[in-house]
């Protein structure tokens, strides 16, 4: 299921790329440059290490803790626990997969380049090419990643009591689907 809103996810955003207005390959080659300057790419890669790092703050002992039938039996004791922690982890890398610096950087490129001209952009870039132009984008990037920081500590807080909720709420409805 999560791998289906992934591609639907996906196929959105290059639906949308693809119904983008055209621009001239210069603004666009501008726009990415703005990008580079305003370090769009080191806020993706902060958003992909976060989401890498998950595994670290989610792990299945703790989802086993909210529900232990989550893994159909198999506990931390068994000696398939191993395999369950290497597909517990290796679904946090599939999952974060959908981080792909070049399609992210490209769709906010085509973005920045339909809403401003190429004059706006230049302008953009000789100040991002300043002192203060430079401080600006380091300060952004700091902000970037103390807020994907902060999202992810309570994304993994919020995960786990919605986890508990959710397998609380299966449980009960599995006791009333089998009763008479």
């Amino acid at each position: 299921m999560y791998r289906v809103a992934l591609a639907v996810t996906f196929a959105t955003m290059v639906c949308n790329l693809a119904a983008a207005p055209s621009v001239p390959l210069a603004t666009h080659e501008d726009a990415r440059r703005l990008l580079g300057l305003m370090k769009f790419d080191a806020q993706i890669d902060e958003a992909r290490r976060q989401c890498n790092d998950m595994v670290k703050t989610i792990t299945p002992e703790s989802v086993y803790e909210t529900n232990p039938a989550q893994f159909g039996g198999i506990t931390p004791q068994s000696r398939f626990w191993p395999s369950i922690v290497n597909a517990f982890q290796q679904f946090y890398f599939d999952a974060c997969t959908y981080i792909d610096k070049d399609v992210f950087l490209d769709a906010a490129a085509a973005s920045y380049a339909a809403s401003l001209s190429r004059e706006d952009l230049a302008a953009a870039i000789d100040f991002y090419s300043s002192p203060a132009g430079k401080r600006l984008a380091d300060a952004q990037a700091a902000g970037a990643v103390a807020f994907q920081r902060e999202a992810a500590k309570r994304m993994a807080t919020t995960y786990q009591q919605a986890n508990a909720e959710f397998s609380s709420r299966i449980a009960e409805l599995i006791r009333g689907s089998r009763k008479p």
